[in-house]
């Protein structure tokens, strides 16, 4: 079973299980493998949904990204700014932080994933703010 094809589970604790499987699959696939201890433990320590927060919220791309992107851009879709922008997942997350998780992938040379149309935009209104004379 996949993380994210379990019905008992949030939308937020299929992300968490998928960010797990990110660094598992890095750790298993790559060569040399790559262990992204510091990765795995912001994960274990916020959860998947706030890491991949963070991950997005800095200046600039975190190790991992550097580190996959050094390796090649075809290893990028191991990446959580690509796993951020695949269905399901993309709803969990604003239109900024998929424009920064876009932009990202762009700069480092990989094609980012087709985005659903139909994300519930509701989640970004919740987070705007409007100013009343």
């Amino acid at each position: 079973m996949h993380a994210d094809d379990s019905p008992q589970w949030t939308l937020e604790e299929r992300f968490h299980a998928a960010m797990l499987h990110l660094y598992y699959t890095c750790a298993a696939r790559l060569k040399p493998p790559y262990f992204a201890a510091r990765f795995l433990a912001l994960v274990h320590e916020c959860g998947g949904k706030q890491a991949a927060d963070q991950l997005l919220a800095g200046a600039a791309p975190s190790a991992g990204f550097i580190e996959l992107a050094l390796r090649g851009a075809e290893h990028l879709p191991l990446s959580v700014e690509y796993l951020v922008l695949q269905s399901p997942w993309c709803a969990l997350f604003s239109t900024e932080q998929r424009a920064i998780a876009r932009e990202r992938l762009l700069q480092a040379g990989c094609t980012p994933p087709e985005e659903d149309r139909d994300i519930d935009t509701s989640r970004d209104q919740a987070h705007a703010t409007t100013v009343d004379d």
